[in-house]
């Protein structure tokens, strides 16, 4: 179920994810299960029509349904052509993640996260098409 109380998934994810959550800017999405959560993004830096990162964390693996809002919120209701986050790359989960979802990676920093090179990556709205058409959209819709 999707939990949209920011103020209990932005410091959730935050705590999680090693990013620091704004909650006057940023906006936080939620997965529930059994009554905890179990995912979390947090959406920051926006620039109107041009670009948003992405801030995710998990617990139990990866779910359909907040895939599709990870890159559905971005593209379809704030009108981004860029979806931008990051990964350390001795992370492998989060690095696999990444690229099975859709994101190329397009710089680095030589270590600069905690286990190794920290990891930029990108979507462009073509991206987002091949997303939707994998995954399907938020409501289940293929």
């Amino acid at each position: 179920m999707i939990v949209l109380d920011a103020s209990i998934v932005g410091p959730w994810t935050a705590q999680r994810a090693g990013c620091i959550f704004h909650g006057d800017s940023d906006v936080a999405i939620g997965w529930e299960r059994d009554g905890e959560i179990v995912g979390g993004l947090i959406f920051t830096n926006y620039m109107p029509a041009k670009s948003i990162w992405l801030h995710v964390a998990l617990e139990g693996g990866a779910n359909r349904q907040l895939a599709a809002i990870a890159v559905d919120y971005p593209f379809m209701q704030l009108g981004v052509q860029q979806l931008i986050t990051c990964a350390d790359s001795g992370n492998a989960n989060a690095m696999r993640l990444n690229r099975r979802f859709g994101f190329s990676e397009f710089g680095r920093v030589n270590n600069a996260a905690p286990d190794g090179d920290l990891v930029f990556f990108s979507m462009n709205r073509e991206g987002y098409q091949a997303v939707v058409k994998k995954y399907g959209y938020p409501d289940g819709r293929r």
